[in-house]
């Protein structure tokens, strides 16, 4: 089962304005916005879902911390396994 989904976009304004006309029938909004002052570092980002954010669409960036959320899950530094 998939918790949730996050995709990574170039123009947040236009990614949000498409998706909200094109999830609005299915009873999906936008539930929280996030700005870089909130994730520690220069990520923009907004959570869609009905109850709850289950998908997630951001400008890139990245959440001080977090390490480099564009590897592929589980890959370890140095471990051959290329970047997205």
């Amino acid at each position: 089962m998939i918790d949730h989904i996050g995709i990574g976009c170039g123009n947040l304004a236009r990614s949000r304005a498409f998706y909200e006309a094109a999830l609005a029938p299915l009873g999906i909004t936008v539930l929280i916005e996030l700005t870089p002052e909130m994730t520690g570092g220069d990520y923009s980002g907004v959570g869609m879902g009905s109850d709850r954010p289950f998908f997630w669409f951001g400008d890139g960036g990245g959440v001080r911390g977090a390490g480099d959320a564009r590897r592929v899950p589980g890959a370890q530094p140095g471990g051959g396994r290329r970047l997205l």
